[in-house]
Parts: C-alpha cells; structure tokens; sequence
C-alpha cells in the first residue's frame, strides 16, 4: 500500500521489514521502511521525486548509507557502520515494474 500511495512502480520482496509508512520528504510523500539488519535497523526512503544521476554515498557520526537511483527517482539505504547495505540494494535492484 505504501509504494502505491507513492506512485513507486517496483514491489521490492524485502526480508524483516518492521515498519513501513507515507512520510513528507521535501514536501512530496515518500515511502519511509525500517528493516531489521544485521547492525541494528535499517532505513530504506523511497523519494520517487528526487533524481539523482549517479549514487551517492552518506557518512555521518553513527551511520551510513548510500543515495542509489531508482525509477524516476532515487532510494536511500542507511544503517549502521558495518552494515552490509548491498545486500540491500540488491534487493530493491531485483525487483520488478509493476503495472
């Protein structure tokens, strides 16, 4: 339901997801999931009206991430240090369009 509020067109089949919700991001809705990792929790934040050209990474004092472009828009990953974010990724660059 959160990625068809959103207008997100892929269904991503994630493990362990604890939260999933419609939050503001830049005043447009996003798709806002928390999952469990191996760390600790892991952020997933759909923001299908964000573009991004390239990915990008996040580094900041108790976490880290990656910005990877999804769609017509772009995902970021966060979790703690020595999470294995890709594993992640792969997960969402696995998942198939729906109409």
């Amino acid at each position: 339901a959160v990625f068809d509020t959103i207008g997100v067109r892929t269904k991503p089949s994630l493990n362990n997801v604890r939260y999933a919700g419609v939050c503001p991001i830049r005043r447009q809705p996003g798709g806002h999931l928390i999952l469990a990792g191996a760390q600790g929790p892991v952020t997933m934040l759909f923001m299908p009206h964000e573009t991004i050209g390239q990915q990008l990474p996040i580094n900041a004092e108790g976490f880290r991430g990656i910005i990877v472009p999804h769609g017509a828009g772009s995902v970021a990953i966060v979790g703690r240090p020595g999470e294995a974010l890709d594993d992640f990724e792969r997960q969402l660059a696995s998942a198939p369009e729906v109409s």
